[in-house]
C-alpha cells in the first residue's frame, strides 16, 4: 500500500524470460500486486512467472499474440476484478527504474490526476542520453498527440511508465482500445474524452544498443490513423472547431512522411535492456564540479564535500521563486509528515489576539491536552526565551522537535495573575485538521486548520455527525479557514465537491504559460445547505483555491479580510540522500478565470478576525431567510 492506496502493478510480457526475473526483483515493497500478462510468449516467460516466489506475482495469459496493449488491457482487467486504487504499468524487460514509481504515485495523489504518465524528455540530461533521433520524434508525437486528444502539456505520449486510477479504467472503452504499438496514444485520447486528468513526472530514460526489430513504417501510419480518429471524435462532440480539420490533417500527413522518410523508431521496444550508463552532465554541470573538486583540494581548511553539494542546492534554487526551496532531509521529514497529518510536538494550537498569542485549542491526547493547558491562555515564552517579536509560524517551529525532547512554556491564565510554567515532553502527534461545532439554530461550523491528507474526509465525517446531532435538519453550514495556510491541492478540491454539483470548475492550473489541467467536480452534493466561508489574511493557497471556487460557482458568501495571495502550486522531490526540493510548478486561476497571486481573494462581507464567526452567522441567517 501507498499513502493508502492499493497498488497494483501490470507487466505485459512477451518472450521476456531473460529479463523478466530482474523486472520483478525490483518491484517496490508497497506494491500490493503484480500481474505478468503472458503475451502469448514462445519461451519460458509463463513458468518464471508462475514459479516466481513473490505471493503478490499473479499470471495473466493471452490465448494468441495481441500486441502489447492488448497485454495491458489483460492486466487492467485483473485489476480492476481485484478492485486496485492504482493501476501501474512497466515493462518487462527492467527498462523503467523502480526508484521512479513512487514519484507516478505521489503525482497521482498530490495532483488529483486520473492518469500519469512518465515523462523521459523531462528528466535531467535527457536531451544527452536520450538518442537524438528517438527524442526529435518523441517530441514531434507527444505534440500531435495533444492535439488530438486535447490534454495539455503532453510531451513524452510513448512512454509506458504510467499510473491509472481505478475510476478513471471503468469509464473507458477497453476492449476498443488499439492493441498494438499505438496503445499509448489510443489510451491519451480516450483519456482526454472522458474529462480525465493527466500529470506527468519525469523518469529515467533506458536504452540499451540493440537495433530495434520494429520499423517506422509499420507503426507510424496506423497512430496516424489513431491520431486522426481521436480529432474526429473530437469534432463530433463539438471540442474541436470543423475549421481546423484541414490544418490538423496536413500536418499529420506532414509528420507520417517525416517520420517514415527518417526511419524514425521512436515507438520500438528494444529487444532486451542493459543497464544505461549516467547522464552526460551539461558543461554548466561539470563547472560545478570542478569548482568543488578545487574547493576540497586547495581551500585553507578541510570542508565536508555534502556541506558543499548541499549548500550548491540552496544556491539552485534561490535563483527560483521565493515557495520554491530545498530541504535538507530534517525539514523535509517534518514537511512529509505535516502532510501527512503527522508531526513530533506537544499538540498545542496558538492564535494572535489583541493581547498576544493565546492558546486556540489543543490535540486530544497530546502533551499539552493532558498538563491541562486550556483555550485563551496567553503563551510568555518558549524554553525561557520571550516570544516578543516571534510569528506564529516561527513559535510553531519553535514548539516542534523530536520525540521524548522537552520544552517549558510560559503560560498565563485570563483570570490567574501570575503566569505558571509547563514542561511537556514532544510526542508524535496525529494532528486533527478539521473540527466541527454546533451552534444555536441547527448552524454547523467546519474548521478546516490545514488541507492535509484525509481532510476532506475528516470533513464529510464530522459533518455527517453535526447533522445527526441537528435530527437530520441542519440550516446552514460555516466552513472557517481562517488562518490556513494552504496543504494539498486535491483536498481543497475534494472538500468543494461536497459542496458543488458534479461537473463544476473548481480550479484551472497553467504551467509556463499552458493549462496543463483542470479540476472539475465529480460527483453530487452531499451538503446542500446555505453556507458562508470565514477568511483572514492567513488564509492561504489552498483554502483561498477552496474560498475562490464556492464564491465563482454561487455557492457561498465569504466573510472576513482579504486573504493572503498565494497562488502558486508545489510540488515536492524526493533526492536520494533523504532531502527533497519543493519547486512551484504551476499557478492556478479561480473559475472565473482569475490569478490571485500577491492579490488575494477579497471577501464579500468585510469583518475583522475576531467578529468574523459572529458576521458570518448574521450572514448564514440572511442567506437561510431568502431560501438560497
Amino acid at each position: 500500500m501507498f499513502r493508502e492506496l492499493t497498488v497494483a502493478v501490470v507487466i505485459p510480457a512477451y518472450n521476456e524470460e531473460r529479463l523478466l526475473p530482474r523486472t520483478l526483483a525490483g518491484i517496490p515493497s508497497y506494491v500490493d500486486k503484480i500481474y505478468v500478462a503472458d503475451d502469448a510468449s514462445c519461451d519460458g516467460t509463463s513458468a518464471i512467472a508462475e514459479s516466481w516466489a513473490d505471493p503478490r506475482v499473479q499470471l495473466v495469459s493471452l490465448a494468441q499474440n495481441g500486441g502489447v496493449g492488448a497485454a495491458i488491457v489483460a492486466g487492467y482487467k485483473a485489476a480492476l476484478h481485484d478492485d486496485f486504487d492504482a493501476v501501474v504499468v512497466m515493462a518487462a524487460d527492467d527498462q523503467m527504474d523502480p526508484a521512479d514509481l513512487s514519484g507516478l504515485l505521489d503525482a497521482f495523489v498530490d495532483e488529483g490526476a486520473d492518469y500519469v504518465k512518465g515523462d523521459r524528455i523531462a528528466y535531467g540530461g535527457a536531451w544527452l542520453s536520450m538518442p537524438p533521433h528517438r527524442l526529435f520524434g518523441t517530441s514531434v508525437l507527444g505534440y500531435l498527440t495533444r492535439l488530438s486528444s486535447g490534454l495539455p502539456g503532453i510531451r513524452d505520449s510513448q512512454c509506458g511508465y504510467t499510473v491509472i486510477g481505478n475510476t478513471i479504467l471503468r469509464r473507458l472503452p477497453l476492449d476498443e482500445l488499439f492493441p498494438r504499438y499505438g496503445f499509448p496514444n489510443d489510451l491519451l485520447n480516450r483519456v482526454g474524452e472522458v474529462g480525465g486528468v493527466l500529470a506527468q513526472r519525469p523518469v529515467r530514460p533506458v536504452y540499451a544498443d540493440e537495433t530495434s526489430g520494429l520499423r517506422a513504417r509499420r507503426v507510424v501510419w496506423p497512430i496516424s490513423r489513431i491520431l486522426l480518429k481521436g480529432v474526429g471524435r473530437r469534432l463530433r462532440k463539438g471540442s474541436v472547431r470543423w475549421q481546423m480539420l484541414p490544418r490538423v490533417a496536413q500536418f499529420f500527413m506532414f509528420a507520417g512522411v517525416l517520420f517514415a522518410g527518417l526511419g524514425l523508431g521512436v515507438l520500438s521496444k528494444v529487444g532486451s535492456a542493459q543497464e544505461a550508463t549516467a547522464p552526460v552532465l551539461p558543461p554548466e554541470a561539470s563547472r560545478f564540479l570542478e569548482a568543488l573538486e578545487l574547493v576540497e583540494a586547495h581551500y585553507y581548511n578541510p570542508v565536508d564535500p555534502q556541506e558543499l553539494v548541499r549548500a550548491g542546492a540552496y544556491g539552485l534554487v534561490d535563483t527560483l521563486d521565493s515557495n520554491s526551496q530545498f530541504l535538507p532531509p530534517s525539514d523535509y521529514q517534518v514537511w512529509h509528515a505535516k502532510i501527512h497529518g503527522k508531526s513530533s510536538g506537544v499538540g498545542l494550537h496558538l492564535q494572535l489576539t489583541p493581547k498576544g498569542f493565546a492558546v486556540a485549542d489543543t490535540d486530544t491526547d497530546s502533551p499539552a491536552a493532558k498538563a491541562g493547558i486550556v483555550e485563551g491562555e496567553l503563551l510568555l515564552a518558549i524554553d525561557g526565551d520571550s516570544i516578543e517579536g516571534l510569528g506564529l509560524q516561527d513559535l510553531h517551529d519553535r514548539l516542534m522537535g523530536d520525540v521524548g525532547t522537552e520544552v517549558v512554556l510560559l503560560l498565563k491564565a485570563p483570570l490567574e495573575r501570575k503566569p505558571r510554567e509547563v514542561a511537556l515532553t514532544r510526542e508524535q502527534i496525529k494532528v486533527a485538521s478539521v473540527k466541527g461545532d454546533l451552534l444555536k439554530g441547527k448552524i454547523a461550523v467546519l474548521t478546516v486548520r490545514s488541507f492535509q491528507e484525509r481532510a476532506t474526509e475528516e470533513s464529510r465525517r464530522v459533518l455527517a455527525d453535526l447533522e445527526e446531532r441537528a435530527d437530520g435538519e441542519l440550516r446552514g453550514i460555516i466552513v472557517d479557514v481562517r488562518d490556513n495556510l494552504g496543504g494539498m491541492l486535491t483536498e481543497s478540491v475534494d472538500l468543494a465537491d461536497l459542496f458543488l454539483p458534479s461537473g463544476d470548475l473548481v480550479v484551472s492550473l497553467e504551467t509556463r504559460g499552458e493549462a496543463t489541467a483542470i479540476h472539475i467536480t465529480k460527483s453530487a452534493v452531499e451538503f446542500p445547505q446555505p453556507m458562508v466561508i470565514l477568511v483572514n489574511h492567513r488564509s492561504a493557497s489552498a483554502s483561498e483555491l477552496f474560498s475562490a471556487a464556492m464564491r465563482d460557482n454561487e455557492r457561498a458568501t465569504i466573510v472576513g479580510t482579504t486573504t493572503y495571495g498565494k497562488g502558486s502550486v508545489q510540488s515536492t522531490y524526493p533526492l536520494g540522500d533523504g532531502s527533497g526540493l519543493k519547486l512551484t510548478t504551476a499557478w492556478y486561476l479561480t473559475p472565473n478565470g482569475a490569478h490571485i497571486d500577491k492579490i488575494g481573494v477579497v471577501p464579500d462581507v468585510f469583518a475583522e478576525s475576531s467578529e468574523a464567526l459572529e458576521v458570518g452567522r448574521e450572514e448564514l441567517n440572511k442567506l437561510i431567510d431568502a431560501g438560497k
